[in-house]
């Protein structure tokens, strides 16, 4: 075995900020393995890693495993982009992660250790999982091992998002880590795209889209590439968004296909699937920020797809998407509503709506969504959509939730004829800042968004399928960012004795209470709970017997 008792000091410059993210990973591949089959032809990851860095590189790019459990799954040894498919980072992962470990009983292998016996570290694992997620490029500086120091060293580091389970039928997709700074630091607040390759072997109708997210996530919107050309247009590796850099949340040829502004479960009606092809390239948008944490915080969002092959003569109806965005959007200071139209308005085509949501940013004050009549083009027609009603609880608000829009689901699916009508949207704001805010994608600026999915068709039978979790209860806040003066409504449809508690983003509680409640909507003061919170995020819960449900709360 050659090349493993290197001078420490070599460690210690391979892992200097600033060094080709290459060069370090191929620092630990070369120096750390102590098993002398690391370092010859037939090791069971691939290749050796005593031999050149050019010549390591070629043979983990997309390798296959020599592990014939690992590569039966479909595993590459590196996987561009994605560290979850990739058999060295489960190799090297350990015990840092469930995600990035091998599954020895099964076959898969051991971890990898070092020349002691020990497991790799963590801030070595983080390296390789953050070089991989972002492009396995060869050269370049492409990891900041600045904040991965400071997080791993902090023995309060707060803790990764638990993992949902992974659907049976399907597939689990993370976005993440990805890492902000502490509260108070520059670049606390992110927007992030990745490029992901589905490489599913056949085409498939996808029938539910579940996504789990931080507490302190904005958004996640699901891009599909329109084709595999669209798709190598964007670059490897993640993208963040800046107007000013170039790069903006819709670059390329893509199609929404799903959003998320909480934990939600996207089950789309019997008869009706997304329709997507065996080489679907995803683009995943995430927008976080880090409102009030002390510590560097990791964020993930999962996504657990369900789908089945699609049959040549299939009786699916095909479910579509449409965003709407106004990125002309112009506001002065002051109070202000704005109309916008649906660019698609004109088409000949019924579209039969299934759902229904809004975006602005923190002026946002309103936003109702109308069938507007052609014919009549300074006249609204029928609401479809009432930004201050959550339609979730089934509650009439004075306010607009921008951090929360409601979601709203038509059972019946409603029609609208996009030749003779179409849709538009009603946006209130009041801007407060004393300056012009025009569109831009932080939460110092503003948006006039919305979304809906649709069929051209009707399906036989549709309905919106019972979600996953808890349905005897709901529970929801207003006004929401709040000063602390809030109202918590818990609609419940059992007369059941709860816990109501109130927890901070670092998982403790910082206030509780029990109450009983009544099959109808119940309504308690925020102050009843806890009188003197700090400004930031906490997330509501509620459990009792039967009941289980909980919300975001912002105070500001």
């Amino acid at each position: 075995m050659k090349n493993i008792l290197l001078p420490s000091m070599l460690l210690l410059s391979a892992f200097s900020y600033g060094q080709n993210t290459y060069d370090m990973v191929y620092g630990v591949l070369s120096t750390k393995c102590s098993n002398s089959t690391c370092h010859s032809s037939s090791n069971p990851v691939g290749g050796r890693f005593d031999d050149t860095k050019a010549n390591v590189y070629a043979s983990l790019i997309n390798g296959t495993p020599a592990n014939a459990i690992a590569a039966a799954k479909g595993d590459k040894l590196v996987k561009i982009n994605q560290p979850y498919e990739s058999y060295l980072l489960r190799k090297c992962g350990g015990a840092l992660d469930a995600d990035i470990s091998v599954n020895t009983a099964a076959g898969e292998g051991d971890a990898m250790k070092d020349i002691s016996g020990s497991a790799l570290n963590d801030k070595e694992v983080e390296y390789i999982r953050q070089w991989i997620m972002n492009g396995a490029k060869q050269t370049g500086n492409t990891v900041d091992t600045v904040i991965i120091n400071r997080y791993y060293n902090n023995p309060n580091k707060a803790a990764f998002l638990n993992k949902p389970p992974k659907p049976a039928n399907g597939r689990q997709v993370r976005f993440g880590p990805v890492f902000l700074p502490e509260a108070g630091s520059p670049n606390t607040e992110r927007e992030y795209l990745l490029k992901y390759h589905m490489d599913l072997g056949d085409n498939i109708e996808v029938t539910e889209a579940n996504g789990y997210m931080n507490a302190q996530s904005h958004h996640f919107l699901l891009f599909k590439f329109q084709d595999s050309a669209s798709a190598a247009a964007q670059p490897n590796g993640i993208r963040i968004v800046s107007l000013t850099g170039g790069t903006t949340s819709f670059d390329g040829n893509k199609d929404l296909t799903g959003a998320w502004q909480d934990d939600a479960d996207i089950v789309l009606p019997q008869g009706t699937a997304m329709f997507w092809d065996r080489n679907t390239y995803l683009d995943l948008n995430y927008h976080v920020k880090n409102y009030n944490a002390p510590s560097v915080m990791p964020c993930d969002f999962y996504l657990n797809m369900v789908y089945k092959p699609r049959p040549v003569n299939t009786s699916t109806v095909e479910m579509k998407s449409a965003l709407i965005n106004n990125a002309t959007l112009f506001l002065t200071p002051g109070s202000q509503t704005k109309y916008f139209n649906d660019p698609d308005n004109g088409q000949n085509e019924t579209r039969y709506l299934w759902m229904m949501s809004s975006h602005t940013h923190k002026y946002g004050t309103g936003f109702d969504i109308h069938v507007k009549d052609n014919a009549m083009p300074n006249q609204l027609g029928t609401k479809l959509y009432d930004g201050l009603y959550r339609y979730e609880t089934a509650f009439q608000g004075t306010t607009y939730d921008w951090e929360h829009p409601s979601v709203k689901y038509f059972d019946p699916i409603v029609p609208v004829n996009m030749k003779t009508q179409g849709i538009r949207c009603t946006t209130s704001w009041n801007n407060t800042g004393g300056s012009v805010v025009t569109f831009g994608f932080t939460t110092a600026d503003e948006m006039q968004l919305f979304y809906y999915m649709y069929t051209n068709e009707l399906p036989g039978s549709v309905g919106i399928n019972e979600a996953k979790s808890n349905i005897n209860a709901s529970i929801t806040s207003y006004p929401n960012p709040s000063n602390g003066n809030a109202t918590i409504a818990i609609n419940s449809e059992l007369n059941e004795t709860v816990e109501l508690t109130l927890v901070n983003l670092q998982g403790q509680v910082v206030g509780a209470i029990s109450t009983l409640l009544k099959n109808r909507e119940n309504k308690l003061a925020l102050n009843d709970i806890n009188s003197n919170l700090a400004a930031g995020i906490y997330m509501l819960k509620v459990k009792g017997q039967t009941i289980s449900a909980e919300s975001k709360l912002i105070v500001n």
